[in-house]
């Protein structure tokens, strides 16, 4: 089961394909009577409290993660249509910048789920992403000047044609 600890209701406790079950209707708008029958069809009793909580919780994590997904995916795709258009010289740069990226959402993350967290774990969190953020900052500008110098080079050794 895949489920953060702080949920342990008993749609959190459900197998992951009920649990799956009960996310998708919820998100397609399903009626909280035609999710209960659904379930039941499996031989599992809920109420409608039971899928109130869930929706206030573990279904917005749910959310969440979908959109995540989503949004790999998306990157995913710009990746390989580079791959594919031998776009191969940017990848590294694409990494850099997807990572800090991803750098940033955690940062965002410590104060929306400070709740979940003592406060000493969120500040050597917060230190070592800030942390990851400078050296991946450092090799972006890096890779950006051994880029241009090696624009440079190439346009100091391109031959030049004069007209008569």
């Amino acid at each position: 089961m895949n489920v953060p600890p702080h949920h342990r209701g008993k749609v959190a406790r459900l197998p992951d394909n009920l649990r799956h079950i009960v996310n998708t209707m919820l998100r397609d708008g399903a009626t909280y009577d035609s999710i209960i029958g659904k379930v039941r069809e499996q031989g599992i009793a809920l109420l409608r409290c039971n899928l109130t909580r869930w929706r206030k919780g573990g279904y917005q994590d749910w959310l969440g993660q979908q959109i995540w997904l989503e949004q790999m995916g998306d990157r995913l795709q710009v990746v390989l249509e580079m791959v594919r258009n031998k776009e191969s010289g940017i990848l590294g740069q694409v990494a850099l910048e997807a990572a800090t990226l991803k750098l940033f959402d955690l940062l965002k993350s410590l104060d929306t789920a400070s709740h979940h967290h003592d406060k000493p774990h969120d500040l050597h969190t917060f230190i070592r992403a800030t942390n990851a953020i400078c050296r991946v900052t450092e090799s972006t500008r890096r890779a950006r000047r051994i880029k241009i110098n090696n624009i440079g080079e190439q346009n100091a050794n391109r031959p030049t044609h004069h007209e008569n």
